[in-house]
């Protein structure tokens, strides 16, 4: 997983196997969880209000997982810390006497989660260095994510949800094992630190991603909690100021809640109207990843040609007609026999 051709090339490989071991490791809990909660008796709506308290809880424990992988110079090592914690944080769904806290440890679930935001730190630092695209790293994601759904809701549906547990557990092992040793390795070959032309060609750097960098200069200097949450300040501060920043955050509010919105439904729809199994709906998800694969390959050269503005266009309408076409399934076939409506 890690140690191929050694060096730099070596460094790579275990970037890739963060890629893929860090959505298998949350496959089964996006995928399944829903249904989990759902046969435990809880309601859609019930769902949808502990969903929402956890996005929300994760919205703001991103940046400080940005601001603790800036100080660290670390982001390897701070990816293993959280999703071993949270892996931890997973198991208590498993006590009954617990439930009753399901908000307060869906919201810790989620802002160890949030740790989740720092491959693409590690990823798109290992291709500035490397040469290699982020795309060509990003495509092992898709792969495992639905890689994990398939294999993780076979053996739900053969041993019960005790399965997605297991599943976390073994997978978070490994991951926190990989991101050690990547940590390691990152300290060695140096990919974890910015491009050299911010210090040979200062003025290359555009002014937002100036505005941007300066509260992390020299933070790892005399770093206390105070000065942690100066750079939050100082940050938040800059972004609000900066309007292409602000219509990205909105946009990407807007999508994520979007995504989680249909992913946990359309789920709970099939599941309950259609009676499909759990292993039906990995290879539903498996079928979607993979047709992710060649975009995210290609994202260079879709990026240097069309422009950015015109592929996330792209996307929005994209996303925009999956929703149509759900709506039309969900609509014109309600899983009943003899199918149609009317």
């Amino acid at each position: 997983w890690g140690g191929v051709g050694g060096g730099r090339q070596g460094t790579m490989w275990r970037v890739k196997a963060v890629n893929f071991l860090t959505l298998i490791l949350i496959s089964a809990k996006v995928k399944y969880f829903p249904l989990f909660l759902d046969e435990k008796g809880m309601t859609p709506t019930q769902i949808g209000v502990l969903m929402g308290f956890g996005s929300f809880a994760q919205f703001l424990a991103t940046p400080i997982w940005g601001v603790l992988s800036d100080v660290t110079n670390r982001p390897a090592l701070m990816l293993g810390i959280g999703l071993f914690v949270w892996t931890g944080i997973f198991q208590a769904f498993r006590v009954e006497s617990l439930s009753a806290y399901s908000i307060v440890f869906y919201a810790l679930l989620t802002i160890f989660e949030a740790a989740m935001s720092l491959i693409d730190v590690i990823s798109v630092a290992a291709a500035t260095r490397s040469g290699e695209s982020y795309g060509g790293q990003r495509w092992l994601a898709s792969l495992g994510f639905g890689a994990g759904c398939l294999v993780s809701g076979a053996l739900v549906e053969a041993y019960g949800y005790s399965a997605m547990f297991f599943w976390s557990l073994f997978f978070g092992a490994l991951l926190t094992l990989n991101a050690y040793f990547l940590d390691k390795e990152l300290a060695r070959t140096s990919l974890s630190t910015p491009p050299d032309k911010y210090e040979s060609e200062p003025s290359q750097i555009s002014s937002d991603e100036e505005q941007l960098r300066a509260p992390t200069k020299n933070c790892d200097q005399n770093f206390d909690s105070e000065t942690g949450v100066q750079m939050l300040i100082q940050a938040a501060k800059a972004a609000i100021g900066n309007q292409k920043l602000v219509n990205i955050l909105v946009n990407a509010i807007l999508f994520g809640n979007l995504v989680c919105l249909v992913d946990v439904f359309m789920i709970l729809h099939i599941q309950q109207s259609f009676h499909v199994t759990k292993t039906f709906v990995g290879f539903a998800t498996l079928a979607g990843t993979l047709s992710e694969i060649p975009v995210f390959l290609y994202s260079g050269k879709i990026l240097s040609r069309y422009g950015k503005g015109t592929a996330m266009l792209f996307s929005h309408a994209s996303f925009a007609l999956r929703l149509i076409l759900l709506a039309l399934v969900t609509f014109l076939f309600d899983g009943s026999e003899g199918g149609y409506h009317g």
